[in-house]
């Protein structure tokens, strides 16, 4: 016996996967939305460059009845009915297995083993549609729900998905190169800006001591001519140091 169940998971770089679950007993000819503002709401949590990618009501998935089997016949179709009445499609469409891009105008019928692509992926961004296989059923098997019989389709399809998904992922690599090239480039120029500023400092303990210096001949100059006594020079040579540092605060604001 297939499932009865339609699997939606969103795989979000940097964050955990997403799932939603529709139940195809519940469905009907109105169908289920899926979007940004949809019934089912995917690419919520997706970067702005990512949730651009994805129409309001993207997709939907409904039924209708089938006269020689007990139940309904489920589809997917592209885009969705607006309050006019009218269809209208998804910015990038659908990807199916076996059919390639979906448009508006081409709804596709689900049966177990299907897998489609809501959006293409997106910068490693993926929404993707699965009803689970029946294993127990041949390909000229099921009379509720036949199996896809395209195994040769699905593989090119799956091939497609994995060459889509190395170049979002090659697309990040060069993103992240990207900004550790930026990252060393800020790194070489605080490293410049401290080595001025070590250049600054050593100019500044220069002239801080010349001042010193000449604080101590001035202060020499005067024993000798005036005849100070050693304690008088002691408090001279003090207020000295304490010129030269004032000086020295003084050049390095003007510097």
């Amino acid at each position: 016996m297939p499932s009865l169940t339609l699997e939606i998971t969103e795989v979000i770089p940097g964050a955990p996967p997403v799932d939603h679950t529709i139940d195809i007993n519940e469905l009907t000819s109105k169908g289920v939305v899926i979007g940004r503002q949809g019934d089912i709401t995917i690419g919520r949590t997706t970067p702005k460059g990512i949730r651009n990618k994805i129409s309001r009501f993207h997709a939907t998935i409904y039924t209708t009845p089938a006269p020689d089997r007990p139940r309904p016949d489920v589809w997917i179709r592209d885009g969705a009915v607006n309050a006019d009445g009218e269809w209208v499609p998804s910015g990038v469409g659908i990807w199916v297995a076996g059919d390639g891009k979906l448009t508006a105008d081409k709804p596709h019928q689900l049966r177990p083993g299907a897998r489609v692509n809501i959006v293409p992926i997106i910068s490693g961004y993926q929404c993707v549609l699965e009803w689970e296989p029946d294993l127990d059923t041949t390909p000229s098997g099921n009379p509720h729900f036949p199996t896809l019989p395209t195994p040769p389709q699905t593989l090119a399809f799956e091939n497609r998905i994995l060459k889509e998904e190395v170049v979002a992922k090659d697309w990040r690599i060069e993103e992240l190169q990207d900004g550790l090239k930026k990252m060393q480039k800020v790194s070489r120029s605080i490293e410049a800006q401290m080595k001025e500023e070590r250049a600054t400092n050593r100019k500044q303990d220069k002239k801080i001591r010349q001042l010193a210096a000449i604080g101590i001949v001035i202060a020499g100059a005067l024993v000798i001519s005036y005849g100070v006594d050693v304690e008088e020079v002691e408090r001279l040579l003090d207020v000295v140091v304490g010129v030269a540092s004032i000086a020295g605060v003084v050049v390095a604001v003007k510097a």
